[in-house]
């Protein structure tokens, strides 16, 4: 029920809304006779990153996979493509369109038909109005600027560069109000980019040729340097052969360390020795008694013995213990208490004795100055010794020193072998690539003329103002509908006056000339309640 009442309302007021719709077509449509016609000039630049990296041994089939010469692609040149489109929309790339078309020394031809002179005339004049009007509400004022930079300008905007998506097209697009003009200027731009990418792309190999050039410079001379130092090395050194010479010597060198330790057992054993004897030259007498007349004395005898027996017990003590053990300490100190009070009771029991040199003694001494002859002897030669062993050391010290001198630089001298052989290489790609024309960057489509305008289209236009003209006549009818008071059906009545309805009586002319003709008579009202 709801859409009946919609649809009444809008046949209701059918006329203001089919006035309004055709009213705003017709305009649109006049107004697109009225703008100006846009053209659009598009170019295709196929653009080629440079890689300078060589393949030594490409895969079977890698060389036929190209496209007018270029490569397929292979990497992602969304970014690489995209900083190329903003370059061709820059304002430097503008610059030179306008310098090589010398654009600001171009007039615009005069319109021979007056009326149509005038009309261009006007038609700028509102455009200068209108920007200006705009340029004065955003920044409150109004600045005249150079008409060299407004031209620049004025074309930088005209020229869109966009990237065409996983490939290296840039598409360049220009519009104009004149299409062979936005042909002209679409591929200049084209050209310009493309110089420019050539001259950019000489002068890298140049630059690129001088440091290559500069570094095989400086590493040919330290090569040189460096064979010239080898030599040197190797006379001053002298190294015969190192494989034979530092054997020979670690053995012997061993053979010393032998002697040395010899010799150093050997003195550790006189020393002891000499100690030793030393020891018990202080415990006997120089002179020993030849004759003695001795009376009976059991002390003595009994003193005697436990002597003896204690230095029994010493022998096996000192068999097992160091000198400095407290047990043979101990027991030394007893064997000393003993012998004193076996002197004292000799010396009461003895009445008459004769005395004489105790041959014992007398040997241990020669043999404590033969030990004092030694010792001398094999301290100088242990100190021979370990001075041969010292000057082994070192000469084999020295050796290996000088044979890791000799590997590093013979290592160096390798690397720098290798990189002088890179760098001729890099060098002779550079210069054939220097020596080539660069293909990098080429136009693969120019722009030709296009023979009917870009804008403004006039059935989109007509069909745009229709839709839009239409809506706002419907929402004006709901509108109106919505302001009006009067009462026009049972609900708005009963809802008005809060009374039900009880009869409708339906318009009688249009009841009677439907069904009873001959009842009414022309001149009869009807009649509606």
């Amino acid at each position: 029920m709801e859409l009946r009442r919609y649809w009444e309302i809008i046949l209701r007021y059918k006329v203001m809304i089919v006035s309004l719709v055709l009213c705003a077509s017709l305009a649109s449509l006049a107004s697109t006779y009225v703008l100006t016609d846009t053209y659009n000039a598009s170019a295709l630049v196929l653009i080629r990153p440079i890689d300078t990296r060589r393949v030594t041994d490409p895969p079977a089939g890698m060389r036929e996979k190209e496209v007018l010469g270029f490569p397929l692609v292979g990497t992602n040149a969304k970014v690489t493509t995209r900083s190329y489109a903003e370059i061709i929309q820059s304002r430097a790339t503008a610059k030179q369109i306008v310098d090589e078309l010398k654009l600001d020394q171009i007039s615009e031809p005069v319109e021979p038909n007056l009326i149509k002179r005038a009309y261009k005339y006007l038609k700028k004049k509102v455009k200068v109005l209108i920007y200006y009007t705009w340029t004065f509400m955003k920044y409150g004022r109004i600045e005249t600027g150079d008409p060299y930079d407004a031209l620049v300008e004025q074309v930088k905007g005209s020229i869109t560069a966009t990237e065409i998506r996983d490939s290296h097209l840039v598409q360049i697009d220009v519009r104009s109000d004149d299409p062979e003009f936005a042909a002209l200027l679409a591929n200049t731009a084209a050209n310009v980019f493309v110089n420019h990418w050539k001259a950019l792309y000489s002068r890298d190999r140049e630059e690129d040729l001088a440091i290559l050039e500069g570094q095989l410079a400086s590493n040919t001379e330290e090569l040189n340097t460096m064979m010239d130092a080898l030599e040197r090395f190797k006379k001053e050194s002298a190294l015969v052969d190192i494989e034979i010479e530092i054997p020979e010597k670690l053995s012997s060198m061993s053979l010393f360390e032998a002697k040395l330790r010899e010799a150093q057992a050997d003195i550790k054993e006189l020393i002891r020795e000499r100690e030793e004897i030393r020891h018990q030259l202080d415990r006997r007498k120089k002179i020993s008694t030849a004759a003695t007349i001795v009376s009976e004395n059991p002390v003595a005898i009994d003193l005697r013995e436990i002597l003896a027996g204690l230095e029994i017990d010493m022998a096996g003590l000192k068999s097992r213990f160091t000198p400095t053990h407290p047990e043979v300490l101990a027991l030394q100190a007893k064997i000393d208490e003993t012998q004193r009070r076996l002197d004292a009771e000799e010396a009461r029991t003895v009445s008459d004795e004769t005395s004489a040199p105790d041959p014992v003694y007398v040997g241990m001494k020669l043999r404590l100055a033969e030990i004092e002859t030694k010792l001398p002897a094999l301290e100088a030669k242990r100190e021979g010794y370990r001075l041969t062993v010292e000057k082994y050391r070192q000469e084999v010290e020295a050796i290996r020193n000088k044979t890791k001198e000799l590997d590093r630089m013979e290592s160096r001298l390798d690397i720098l072998k290798k990189l002088n052989t890179e760098f001729v290489a890099e060098v002779n790609d550079v210069r054939v690539l220097t020596s080539k024309n660069p293909e990098e960057a080429r136009l693969i489509s120019p722009a030709t003329p296009s023979l009917y305008p870009s804008g403004p289209i006039k059935i989109i236009y007509l069909a745009v103002a229709a839709l839009v003209s239409l809506v706002i006549a419907v929402a004006l009818a709901f509108f109106l509908e919505y302001i009006n008071i009067r009462i026009r059906t049972i609900e708005e009545a009963e809802s008005a006056l809060a009374l039900p309805v009880l009869a409708s009586i339906p318009r009688i002319k249009k009841l009677a000339e439907a069904e009873f003709p001959d009842i009414l008579t022309p001149e009869s009202t009807p009649g509606t309640s």
